[in-house]
């Protein structure tokens, strides 16, 4: 299956599948389906890391894990996660 073009599906920007303002949907391949889903974790991507006793944020793109650092405060770890999000969507 290599050499074949991803599939493409609609995906809401914003997760609510009843809003179908042309503003919320784009095409979307799995990897980013699986970006957009919804999490338990009121921020996905940022945990307590016990050993260091900081912050750790990460990201996963296209199946891998990215590590984006650790932080002494939550609120830094939280703005370095939707700074990497900001850049994967511009990219």
């Amino acid at each position: 299956m290599k050499n074949e073009d991803p599939v493409l599906t609609i995906d809401h920007i914003d997760r609510n599948p009843f809003n179908n303002i042309w503003n919320n949907l784009r095409l979307a391949d799995d990897y980013l389906q699986a970006d957009n889903r919804t999490y338990a974790n009121e921020y996905p991507g940022v945990t307590f890391h016990k050993a260091s006793g900081k912050w750790c944020a990460r990201i996963q793109r296209k199946g891998k894990r990215v590590h984006l650092g650790l932080f002494n405060t939550k609120n830094e770890a939280i703005v370095c996660r939707t700074l990497a999000e900001q850049a994967h969507e511009t990219a």
